[in-house]
């Protein structure tokens, strides 16, 4: 009898286990599309949402991404995963990977939660630079690891270059264009479906600055393609709000006009123009929405982070509120 106790058990486990997956399988997001002006949710929705870290300190719990989503309506979240050594490869310096397990952890609950994630590779004190070195493992180690994550989308280097386009022309951090087409070889060989993410200018306006970055994908594009006028169908341009809410809003026009699909990967910093005290800066939040172009603020989900708590009324619901501002919650 114990021999037929212990099989049934075994069975019923497997049972449960194959159900489990199946479920999770069901669960999972189709994978971001573009809709000619920015990455969109598989039911064609703005990605909107707060950021969150592992570069230092341990994951955020689950419950607290469930809640932001639950609260406000959001479908997405910036993760900046690690925060590159500038010694690296030098003895003793930080190995890309170190946050591999907390990383592990926003996957998984995100991925839960039935949000879409946007993982980046940060810079900490170092914004304006970049390691190559660094970067390209950085993605060696990642590429693969979340390829099959349908909600998983890749943003390379956060704000390589002091502060805007064209990277081509910067005499402070030179070489960005070119280690924006190294690692995105090495994503596209590990990752193939994975959107990804360039550039992530800190400062874009319209006019000349919006022609820079053109410039710049133009480069990428002969030097990955061997065709400067490739058209993108699974790639898009990162920018942030720092040059203001007008000229960051001037960009994007400018670059979907050009052909490029934008995001708004971070803004709502206390330097923003539009956005002295800090908190959300509704002004560029309206121009988006406005525009449809999807955006993440850098608003963070408690208990951690360097910036505002999104879950203060004082730093996001209660600006949004007197702005006027609402959206639908992706279905």
């Amino acid at each position: 009898m114990a021999f037929h106790r212990n099989t049934l058990v075994k069975l019923l486990l497997a049972s449960v286990l194959a159900l489990t997956a199946a479920s999770s399988a069901l669960a999972a997001r189709g994978r971001p599309k573009l809709n000619g002006k920015t990455f969109v949710s598989d039911t064609g929705v703005p990605l909107r949402g707060p950021f969150t870290s592992t570069e230092w300190t341990d994951a955020v719990p689950a419950a607290n991404i469930a809640s932001v989503k639950a609260t406000y309506g959001f479908n997405a979240v910036h993760l900046y995963a690690e925060t590159y050594d500038p010694n690296y490869p030098a003895a003793g310096s930080k190995q890309p990977g170190y946050a591999a397990s907390r990383v592990d952890k926003i996957v998984a609950s995100t991925k839960a939660a039935n949000m879409y994630l946007i993982i980046v590779l940060a810079n900490g004190s170092n914004n304006g630079k970049f390691n190559l070195a660094y970067a390209r493992d950085f993605w060696t180690f990642y590429a693969g690891r979340y390829a099959a994550e349908t909600h998983v989308i890749y943003e390379i280097h956060n704000e390589p270059v002091q502060w805007g386009p064209s990277y081509l022309t910067s005499t402070q951090s030179p070489g960005a264009v070119s280690m924006m087409a190294d690692c995105y070889k090495i994503i596209r060989a590990a990752a193939p479906s994975t959107p990804v993410l360039l550039f992530t200018y800190a400062s874009i306006g319209g006019g000349s600055s919006a022609a820079g970055a053109v410039q710049d994908a133009q480069s990428f594009s002969k030097t990955v393609f061997g065709n400067p006028n490739q058209k993108w169908t699974n790639e898009g341009i990162a920018i942030h709000g720092y040059w203001g809410a007008q000229g960051a809003s001037d960009a994007a026009k400018a670059l979907n006009q050009a052909g490029y699909s934008v995001v708004l990967t971070e803004f709502a910093a206390a330097t923003s123009p539009t956005s002295p005290n800090g908190g959300q800066d509704t002004v560029l939040t309206k121009f988006m929405e406005q525009q449809g172009i999807s955006w993440l603020t850098f608003l963070h989900i408690p208990p951690t982070g360097v910036s505002g708590d999104v879950t203060d009324p004082t730093q996001y619901a209660n600006p949004m509120k007197a702005a006027g501002i609402s959206f639908a919650a992706d279905p």
